[in-house]
């Protein structure tokens, strides 16, 4: 995809967002916190949040040369306690050192092309797609981490250009990975409006059977329109605010003909 470091539609501008959020992450890690200091809200002290944080350009650095699957929903857990296991450490200082050059490698594989071919585990994405998904990571892990460190939440603050980026990867990563029990209740077409600059971006998911596929553009005809400010929905949907809190501040807004879709969805997805 072309466009320049300025440009927050552009592949370059989200590898500068995906490096600079990776030194901030390393930065927090410096700043004197210890590996057995517990993290607020997660049951992760913080050398298991650190390992976490940088298995993943491991992982997604793994999963470009075909050698990574999504594990049975079951199992994420464990699987994902082996992917941080395999980092090597839990010291803060070490995994500080370490993130940034994984980042890097990880961003050298993927090339200077944000529309070719990537993997995110066996499903096919693009590299800027791909690159979306890692940066929701980053940015939602480190609010987790200045928790523990007790840094003002300014360190990690999330703007609405990232998280609309972070989302241009997770909607159509997110569809490989659909709750089929939570998707045979709420059939219909939802249309999702992330406000910002130039209108924002308008999705469609379209929910047929067991199955959803989330598409960029406005559908002809929606059953449920959600309108949303792109940072407070990539904190609900992560579960790191309280989605009632949005609906009664006008942070998101959800109306239709089939409201019972809205509601019925919110579990639509495996978290990934």
């Amino acid at each position: 995809m072309a466009g320049t470091p300025d440009d927050p539609k552009s592949w370059p501008w989200l590898q500068a967002q995906i490096l600079a959020k990776g030194a901030a992450i390393a930065e927090s890690l410096r700043s004197g916190v210890g590996a057995t200091d517990p993290v607020p809200n997660l049951d992760w002290n913080v050398g298991r949040l650190g390992a976490h944080i940088v298995s993943i350009p491991q992982m997604y650095l793994q999963a470009q040369s075909g050698d990574l699957t999504f594990p049975d929903i079951d199992k994420v857990d464990e699987f994902s306690d082996g992917t941080a296991a395999a980092v090597g450490t839990t010291e803060p200082h070490e995994l500080a050192d370490l993130l940034v050059p994984e980042l890097q490698t990880f961003l050298a594989m993927l090339g200077d092309d944000g529309e070719s071919p990537a993997k995110f585990y066996q499903w096919d994405l693009t590299a800027q797609q791909a690159g979306g998904v890692v940066l929701s990571e980053l940015l939602v892990h480190h609010l987790d981490l200045i928790g523990a460190t007790g840094e003002p939440r300014s360190v990690a603050r999330i703007t609405g250009d990232q998280a609309r980026a972070a989302f241009a990867g997770l909607f159509p990563a997110s569809q490989h990975v659909v709750n089929p029990e939570v998707a045979r209740t709420c059939n219909g077409v939802i249309h999702i409006h992330l406000t910002g600059s130039h209108g924002g971006d308008h999705w469609t998911t379209t929910i047929a059977g067991d199955t959803a596929v989330n598409t960029p553009g406005k559908p002809a005809k929606a059953d449920f329109h959600t309108r949303a400010e792109p940072v407070s929905l990539l904190l609900t949907s992560l579960g790191r605010t309280s989605q009632a809190k949005a609906l009664l501040t006008g942070q998101i807004i959800g109306y239709g003909r089939k409201p019972l879709i809205g509601f019925r969805s919110q579990n639509l997805f495996h978290d990934i």
